[in-house]
């Protein structure tokens, strides 16, 4: 028997989707005079201008594109939805090469694919932590291995380059830094080279959480009806802590190892640093959905965000209250998960 695997809305809070997986449309009687449906010119025009803004402005961008793959083709067949990719990946392309050559065309590309893709599982009310998760993974990682190429082919390597650019600010500012300044540019450098892979995880949940924002702008210009809340129902899937336990377990025994200590380390330390960024935000949600149920003000909530988030850094706080509610589930979310039947086969 198949179980819709979609976590419900946790307790002391009610979402405003339907129970189907489409949205549903808002008709003419919607108070607010939207009709919910979608506009394929004027989403085009959206992810064009937004598509001629990615080499500029990427993040910014990242939510026109979105906001104009919504309003042209949410509602429409997969036909359309492909001929809003295309151009947006023409015009983004384009623009790009005519104004800085070829050197940018892969992260033009990158950032329109995990636009569509957020946009596209966020519209029909499909978009949940795990997809979201592999959208910034598979951008991050389609990021490092463009540059990886690229600095291969000019016999360098990411590590190198990044010693190489802090190196060039501290050589040309020695005169007017401090031992303070310059102290910390050594401190950025080797957390820099330390800490890249993270970097592009960091890059390509941005790159997702923006093109999110674009897609919530747009149902709601349209006045159409919204999916489930995402940040009250968010819930990493089980595979998260188990990296996490993976990481920490490789970077604690990094330093017995008798050769490849080095790298062993930073893979650990990276993989622990990725997995504390998605509890981070179950942690929030976590701290959201108690906020609600106490029916705490606007103003407070936002202050117990920016305290948990400054907690983080030295303590840890957050992401550990995440982690406890993968394992315990103090949100009370439904998790349907595939059951095995263990009764013996004559009584099945």
């Amino acid at each position: 028997m198949m179980h819709d695997k979609r976590p419900v809305a946790p307790e002391g809070f009610t979402p405003s989707a339907t129970s189907s997986n489409e949205l549903a449309v808002v008709g003419q009687n919607d108070p607010l005079g939207g009709s919910g449906r979608s506009s394929l010119a004027w989403g085009l025009l959206w992810c064009s201008l937004g598509s001629a803004c990615l080499t500029l402005a990427p993040l910014v961008a990242n939510v026109l594109v979105a906001f104009g793959m919504v309003v042209a083709a949410w509602d429409r067949g997969l036909r359309e939805q492909l001929l809003v990719l295309l151009v947006s990946l023409g015009v983004g392309c384009g623009t790009s090469f005519a104004l800085f050559g070829p050197y940018d065309l892969p992260s033009v590309a990158i950032s329109v694919l995990c636009a569509f893709a957020v946009a596209r599982t966020y519209a029909t009310d499909k978009l949940r932590a795990g997809s979201l998760l592999a959208t910034a993974g598979s951008a991050a990682l389609a990021m490092a291995s463009v540059d990886l190429v690229l600095t291969r082919q000019t016999g360098t390597t990411i590590t190198e380059v990044i010693n190489e650019m802090v190196s060039s600010v501290i050589e040309t500012s020695e005169v007017s830094l401090d031992i303070s300044t310059t102290s910390a540019l050594i401190e950025t450098r080797n957390m820099l080279v330390g800490y890249w892979p993270t970097l592009y995880v960091a890059t390509g949940l941005a790159m997702a959480a923006f093109a999110l924002m674009g897609s919530y702008l747009a149902l709601r210009s349209m006045h159409a009806k919204m999916p489930h809340s995402f940040v009250a129902t968010y819930d990493v899937p089980l595979v998260v802590p188990v990296l996490f336990a993976i990481g920490a377990v490789i970077e604690l025994a990094s330093s017995h190892l008798p050769s490849g200590a080095d790298v062993a380390a930073m893979v650990g330390a990276n993989v622990v640093l990725v997995c504390r960024l998605a509890l981070v935000q179950q942690g929030l949600s976590v701290l959201q959905w108690f906020a609600r149920i106490r029916g705490l003000r606007v103003a407070t909530r936002i202050l117990l965000v920016l305290v948990a988030l400054w907690l983080e850094t030295p303590l840890a706080l957050t992401s550990m209250l995440g982690l406890f509610d993968v394992l315990v589930n103090l949100r009370h979310l439904v998790r349907q998960r595939p059951s095995v039947d263990i009764r013996p086969m004559q009584e099945r």
